[in-house]
């Protein structure tokens, strides 16, 4: 089994994840698909090219975070990314405008992606070990044995003290 640091390695992603260092590194392997809209808009939706789908190649995102940020993935990590599909695609149609839509698409892929980052790298879990009840019972009634034991040896002097001075 390997020894990792996952204080470091946590650190290293929550870097990404707040910062947002990922967008312009991640920026540059969306792909945009410009498609007629289908809902309500009158011609100009009909006509124009408003429908926007971004899609990004999860196996970009294994390079990205080896070469720009030196996070490798282990093999749980790899398989995840194998298990999920290999794009991840979000469609944007909500505006007439096709900067807005694709302003729109480009946001809630961004938003896909740092919640699959999350599930990759979920933040370490520390529980406080807590002892079984029969053991601390057990542990209990040690401490009193061993502290009756140390009562009866200062009775045992006291008792040696008295007995030297009557003599």
């Amino acid at each position: 089994m390997l020894d990792i640091d996952y204080q470091e390695l946590f650190k290293k992603v929550k870097k990404i994840i707040n910062k947002r260092l990922l967008d312009r590194y991640v920026k540059n392997f969306i792909q945009y698909d410009f498609t007629t809209a289908s809902k309500p808009g009158g011609q100009h939706m009909q006509r124009k090219y408003n429908k926007i789908r971004a899609k990004f190649k999860l196996k970009e995102l294994e390079n990205i975070l080896f070469k720009n940020f030196d996070i490798e993935l282990n093999t749980n990590q790899k398989l995840l990314l194998k298990e999920k599909e290999k794009y991840l695609i979000t469609i944007a149609e909500d505006s007439r405008s096709q900067f807005e839509n694709k302003k729109l698409a480009t946001e809630r892929l961004l938003a896909k992606i740092y919640n699959f980052l999350n599930e990759l790298f979920p933040p370490p879990k520390f529980q406080l070990m807590q002892e079984p009840y029969e053991a601390e019972e057990k542990r209990i009634k040690e401490k009193k044995i061993r502290s009756r034991i140390k009562l009866l040896r200062k009775k045992i002097k006291n008792i040696t003290e008295t007995e030297e001075e009557q003599i």
